[in-house]
């Protein structure tokens, strides 16, 4: 719920967690689509917690949804880097650079999976 995840922001704006949550919420909101502010709260959570890869792909997803390609493999490689090992870095990684055509990009990321 939004207005809970505000709430938290407002009352916590140290907690990366709550930044995170609330960026993802905007981003997958039926009622509410605010791109800018979903971006700015996932770099808040990059700010407080930049040893967090998941905070990364969901910063790169946001990026990826304004058309920031540069920024958004940045920090999809930044995620990954945090996570070399993580399936789920490695899977989203490598289905970024698919989606986006950086085929030979794509493919040391999908190695690296089946290994």
């Amino acid at each position: 719920e939004l207005e809970k995840l505000e709430w938290a922001v407002r009352l916590a704006p140290a907690q990366a967690d709550y930044h995170n949550r609330l960026g993802r919420a905007l981003i997958y909101s039926v009622t509410v689509f605010e791109m800018n502010r979903a971006t700015e709260q996932l770099e808040a959570a990059t700010r407080l917690s930049p040893r967090t890869g998941q905070y990364w792909m969901d910063l790169a997803l946001a990026y990826e949804m304004q058309q920031r390609p540069a920024d958004a493999a940045a920090a999809m490689e930044r995620a990954v880097a945090l996570r070399p090992h993580g399936v789920d870095a490695l899977w989203t990684a490598g289905n970024y650079f698919l989606r986006t055509r950086q085929i030979q990009r794509s493919l040391p990321y999908f190695r690296q999976l089946l290994e």
